[in-house]
C-alpha cells in the first residue's frame, strides 16, 4: 500500500511540474519576444523620432507580462529545487534580449532530466539547469 501511495504522489508531483513547465515556457517565449520587439524595433523607432507608440504599447505589455513570467519562473524553480544563484539567473533572463529563450531551453532540459531521474528512482535535482561556473 505504501508503494502505491508513494508512486501516486510521484506521478502527481511530475504532473504538477509539467504544468508548471508549460506555464513557464509560454511566459518565457512571450516575454522574450516582446523584449526583442521592444529593443530592436521600438527603441530604434523612438530614437529616430518616428514614433513612441511601439515603446509605449510593447514596453507596457512586457512590463506587466514580466511580472507573470517572474511568478511562473519562481514557481518552477522552487518545484525543481534549483539552486538560488541559478534561480536568480532564470528570473533575470526576462530582462535581457534572447536570454529568456536560452534559460527556457536549459530549464526544460533540467525538468526532463529531473523527471527521468525520478522515474529511475535517483534523487532528483542532481543535474544543474546551467553549465557549471568556473
Amino acid at each position: 500500500m505504501a508503494t502505491h501511495d508513494s508512486e501516486t504522489l510521484r506521478e502527481a508531483t511530475m504532473a504538477a511540474n509539467r504544468r508548471s513547465l508549460i506555464r513557464y515556457r509560454v511566459m518565457a517565449y512571450v516575454t522574450g519576444t516582446l523584449l526583442i520587439i521592444l529593443v530592436f524595433v521600438g527603441v530604434p523607432l523612438q530614437v529616430a523620432g518616428v514614433t513612441l507608440a511601439v515603446v509605449k504599447i510593447v514596453g507596457t505589455a512586457h512590463g506587466f507580462l514580466y511580472l507573470v513570467y517572474l511568478a511562473a519562473a519562481f514557481d518552477l524553480t522552487v518545484r525543481l529545487r534549483v539552486p538560488l544563484l541559478r534561480m536568480i539567473l532564470v528570473l533575470l533572463a526576462g530582462t535581457i534580449p534572447f536570454a529568456a529563450f536560452y534559460a527556457e531551453r536549459r530549464l526544460t532540459h533540467f525538468c526532463e532530466e529531473t523527471e527521468r531521474q525520478s522515474l529511475a528512482g535517483v534523487s532528483p535535482g542532481v543535474v544543474s539547469p546551467f553549465p557549471p561556473t568556473s
